[in-house]
């Protein structure tokens, strides 16, 4: 019986049992913890897509969606738009803590 290495805890691992994970040879703990970590962060994100969804339909409705500094989107960097996203979810959290929800 071959045996394969965990390239995450280099545990050894029958071949029959090996998975992979993104392309990387993992035993099925280390690709269950992988999937769970994934998986989690998957939901997250969608959430601050929503609240960053709700936040432009807000603006939208209160007449405040201006074009943002810096020019188009696209030039916009990541990171800022992130911190902004994560800005709004923390005042979302904060709003809902003041509700009692």
């Amino acid at each position: 019986m071959d045996q394969l290495q965990c390239m995450n805890c280099q545990n050894r691992v029958p071949q029959e049992e090996a998975k992979l994970f993104a392309g990387v040879l993992v035993c099925s703990t280390c690709h269950m913890f992988a999937e769970r970590l994934y998986r989690r962060s998957e939901l997250e994100l969608n959430q601050l897509l929503r609240v960053l969804q709700d936040a432009i339909r807000i603006a939208i409705i209160e007449g405040r969606l201006t074009p943002m500094e810096g020019g188009p989107l696209d030039e916009i960097p990541k990171q800022e738009l992130l911190r902004n996203v994560m800005m709004l979810q923390e005042k979302r959290d904060a709003a809902k803590r003041r509700q009692g929800g």
